[in-house]
């Protein structure tokens, strides 16, 4: 059993690290397709830029000329000038950025050609002005055919900002979709991983049922000991394990969010803030189940305590839950006993806490905690006012993962019950509740084996 039992631990938790290298690599490699394309959509809007920009020193190199042509004011040549003076450089720039595109480069050598026909046209315009005033320029108008020159200008310009459309387009498709899949991916990987440590608990649990069946009373009572040990152990080192792809998740997702959230769509722009929530709480299960795992494995130290001793620490950490809150505590007189005080205060923590959180919607909400001699053994009681529950559903209620009401409607891991189970168990006691809807809920526990 402890060979079968070793094996099938080595071999799930292989299973599980491939399971999580793969969902790096996926995560990583997705991050950085979606990088790359973030870079491609500003080197395509720098691109669109400069043609706009390309486009506005052309026109002021018409209207310049024209309106000189109409006056005879030099001071209309200013903006003439200005374009003869930086169209080169932008026209050289716009190359430099297009070298990837060889359309782009054979529209932009079009362009070059169009606006050199241009200037030599406008230069005639000119001259005419000078020498021949306004009919002169006029003539030289009509005889340049500025018109069809201008159409075909407006059309090259027309065609290379559509190509550059395009392009945006497709590689703002191609970052939507990535960033869609990578919340499939860490979403996806968060409930398989969960499913799996959970699969794997049961798994090795009946394999632990299945011994005590076909062995004597000591050697299953041997061999159970061990294997729990081994139960710990593996769910600790997974619990372990996922921590560090989670961070890996979490930072790849906040550097997303930070350098390409303006380049995001509207329709995604807050998936990365929902990877974060999940993370969140992923990282929350984590931890309550790395608690599960510590205690388990720890041993109890028990000593003659004060039970209000213990309360009043655990009412101490548990201030912060419910400030602002309008709660009435009944708090009756403790034992000592024989228990670990400090398992003890995580019993009352994990009860006190659930009644704190399940009286919200009371005011005033009222818990009790007090002290009952039922057969002779002390047995500690809290009580609330709250929601409650349905008693045909109370079998569930210290099983792992398993909740009463809605996530949505309570938060929580549902791992704290089975924590205090496993702690009472610990100390050879017992608990039970008694609930109703709507009236509130009343636990009892036991810390000893009866009497």
């Amino acid at each position: 059993m402890k060979l079968y039992t070793k094996r099938g631990i080595r071999s799930i938790t292989i299973l599980g690290l491939m399971f999580l290298v793969v969902v790096l690599v996926l995560s990583i490699r997705s991050f950085i397709i979606i990088y790359n394309h973030y870079k491609w959509i500003s080197h395509t809007n720098e691109v669109l830029a400069q043609i706009y920009k390309i486009n506005i020193l052309t026109a002021k190199f018409t209207r310049g000329v024209r309106g000189y042509a109409l006056t005879g004011m030099p001071m209309l040549l200013l903006p003439y000038e200005e374009a003869v003076k930086n169209l080169p450089t932008e026209i050289n720039q716009l190359k430099v950025l297009t070298l990837d595109n060889p359309n782009q480069q054979k529209h932009i050598e079009e362009l070059d050609t169009l606006i050199k026909q241009f200037e030599d046209q406008e230069l005639r315009i000119i001259a005419a002005r000078k020498n021949a005033g306004i009919e002169g320029a006029k003539e030289q108008i009509v005889i340049g055919s500025s018109e069809n020159l201008l159409n075909t200008e407006d059309q090259i310009f027309n065609d290379m900002v559509k190509e550059e459309q395009a392009l945006l387009l497709q590689r703002e498709t191609i970052l939507t979709n990535n960033v869609k899949f990578m919340l499939i991916v860490f979403t996806s990987s968060g409930l398989i991983g969960m499913a799996h440590l959970l699969f794997s608990y049961r798994k090795i649990l009946e394999e632990i049922a299945l011994a005590a069946k076909n062995q004597e009373l000591a050697l299953n009572v041997q061999h159970i000991a061990i294997a729990n040990k081994e139960l710990e152990a593996f769910t600790y080192s997974v619990a372990h394990d996922l921590r560090a792809p989670l961070r890996h998740i979490d930072g790849f997702t906040r550097m997303l969010e930070e350098e390409c959230r303006n380049a995001l769509p509207d329709s995604v722009r807050e998936l990365p803030r929902q990877i974060c929530e999940r993370v969140s709480y992923m990282g929350t299960m984590i931890d309550a189940m790395l608690t599960l795992s510590r205690i388990g494995q720890s041993e109890i130290d028990p000593h003659l305590s004060n039970l209000k001793t213990v309360l009043d620490a655990a009412l101490e950490e548990l201030k912060k839950e419910y400030k602002g809150r309008n709660i009435e505590w009944q708090i009756g007189e403790m034992p000592f006993v024989e228990c670990d005080p400090r398992l003890v205060q995580i019993v009352f923590n994990n009860l006190l806490s659930n009644a704190i959180k399940y009286t919200n919607k009371k005011d005033p909400a009222v818990i009790a905690v007090d002290c009952l001699n039922l057969d002779k053994e002390p047995t500690i009681r809290i009580r609330d006012n709250g929601v409650g529950f349905n008693m045909k559903y109370a079998d569930k209620l210290f099983g792992l993962f398993q909740r009463l009401h809605r996530q949505e409607d309570f938060e929580g891991t549902g791992i704290g019950l089975a924590i205090v189970q496993r702690i009472i168990q610990k100390h050879q006691g017992r608990i039970w509740c008694e609930s109703e809807i709507n009236k509130g809920t009343t636990f009892l526990f036991t810390l000893g084996p009866p009497k």
